[in-house]
């Protein structure tokens, strides 16, 4: 069984609630909202600001914090409500191609064997390194998942996977983008179904914050220069290591 999860912090009628009810309705599976979080401050114990010094590249926002446990509020709602595979949307969702976001939906829990978590938003795409077609539908593994977590398709166990890091240093899009320190394999759909739709309900509730960590993060931009090099290093060496893994599926063709 799958069912949808739409993370907001709207109140009942407003404007990115009132729009994610129309849409769900075309998706035709079960859903329902879950109440996401609003922090003023990053002083919360599921942080961890000394693993954010070392594996990030700037200290996390309390929007992004809140973000990410709203994301982890909805994983174990998932899990509580023991269905096989959840749709996780984030409430300025928009979809743009309904009939094959059905299809891909069928299709990948058709086959789950091969994948633990599909995105069918991704902010940017790179050229694929591997793709496999499940039924009707074509997907794609770049050498590391893009960010982007408005739309996405999981399993229970990769739920659980990302539940054990039990305290958050990095944007949850980020984590998925390294799906080897979980031990998961994560595909997007050939192109994306789904996009986000921000500016039209009121804009990003991140954008204001990001802002002003960006004007911090320039008072010292050695220190940060150094960090991003060595952590993208890091994350090309491992994702060849990645990449190998997803390639050995019989099923997967290299692009």
């Amino acid at each position: 069984m799958v069912k949808a999860y739409i993370l907001t912090v709207d109140t009942d009628g407003g404007q990115r609630i009132t729009q994610s009810e129309r849409q769900i309705h075309g998706v035709g599976i079960p859903w329902q909202f879950v109440n996401g979080l609003i922090l003023t401050n990053n002083n919360v114990v599921d942080y961890s600001t000394f693993r954010n010094f070392l594996f990030y590249r700037r200290n996390m926002i309390p929007a992004e914090i809140a973000v990410y446990l709203g994301h982890r509020r909805v994983w174990e709602h998932f899990i509580a409500d023991e269905v096989e595979y959840a749709l996780v949307l984030e409430d300025d969702f928009q979809i743009i191609d309904l009939e094959n976001l059905r299809t891909a939906i069928k299709d990948a829990i058709a086959h789950p064997s091969s994948w633990d978590i599909i995105k069918f938003f991704d902010v940017w795409s790179k050229r694929p390194v591997a793709a496999m077609d499940l039924g009707s539908t074509r997907f794609v593994c770049r050498k590391y998942p893009p960010n982007g977590a408005v739309a996405y398709l999981l399993k229970a166990s990769a739920a659980r996977a990302l539940l054990s890091r039990k305290r958050i240093y990095r944007p949850v899009d980020e984590d998925i983008s390294r799906p080897w320190e979980f031990s998961l394999r994560v595909w997007s759909s050939e192109r994306n179904l789904v996009t986000e739709n921000a500016k039209a309900l009121g804009g990003s509730l991140l954008d204001a914050e990001r802002s002003g960590e960006e004007h911090a993060r320039r008072k010292n931009p050695i220190r940060y220069i150094f960090i991003r090099n060595l952590l993208e290093l890091s994350k090309l060496i491992r994702s060849k290591r990645y990449q190998r893994r997803i390639r050995e599926n019989p099923i997967c063709t290299p692009v």
